[in-house]
C-alpha cells in the first residue's frame, strides 16, 4: 500500500518544518514501512548547520525513523484513532555518512513490538544521490508511546 502526502498528514500531526515523511512507498501496517523524504536545500535548519557546508543534523534522520515507525504503528489494525506516537527513547544509533541538501532519503522502519500503548521500531535511512545509494543512519531501537492527541495538545 502507498500513501501520498495528504494521507500521511491525516495520520501524523507533524507539520513543516518538522515533518520528515513526504510519502509512503510501501507499508504493511503494524509490520514495516518504506517512506521517502526529499531534503529540500531551502530547509531552515541547513542555513545554520553549517554555513557554507550544509549538512542535515543526524538527529533528524532518527526523527524520520520515529515518524515512519509511528505512522506504521498507527496504521495497524486495532490501533485507536486519535492517537499519536511520541518518541521517548532511541538506542544503538549509528551515523555512517552525512545527509546533504537535495538527497532523496528512503526511511525504512520495522516494528519489533507493538501494543496499544507502545511501539518498538528498528530503522535505517538510505540517501540516494544520482545512481549512488548508501546507508546514512541506523537505529537499533526507537521506543514510541501511543498517547491521545489531546494529551499532547493537539
Amino acid at each position: 500500500m502507498r500513501l501520498g502526502a495528504g494521507e500521511v498528514r491525516a495520520v501524523l500531526p507533524h507539520r513543516e518544518p518538522f515533518i520528515f515523511i513526504d510519502e509512503v512507498l510501501h507499508v504493511e501496517p503494524g509490520q514495516r514501512i518504506d517512506a521517502s523524504w526529499a531534503v529540500n536545500p531551502a530547509h531552515p535548519v541547513l542555513e545554520g548547520h553549517f554555513p557554507g557546508l550544509p549538512i542535515l543534523p543526524g538527529v533528524l534522520a532518527v526523527e524520520a525513523i520515529a515518524q515512519a515507525g509511528g505512522l506504521c504503528c498507527l496504521l495497524a489494525e486495532g490501533n485507536e484513532e486519535g492517537k499519536v506516537g511520541v518518541l521517548v527513547a532511541a538506542s544503538e544509533i549509528r551515523w555512517h555518512h552525512p545527509i546533504r541538501p537535495g538527497d532523496e532519503l528512503v526511511v525504512q522502519a520495522r516494528i519489533l513490538r507493538l501494543n496499544r500503548k507502545c511501539g518498538k521500531v528498528q530503522g535505517r535511512v538510505w540517501a540516494i544521490r544520482g545512481d549512488d545509494a548508501r546507508i546514512v543512519c541506523e537505529v537499533g531501537e526507537v521506543t514510541l508511546i501511543m498517547v491521545p492527541r489531546e494529551q499532547v495538545g493537539l
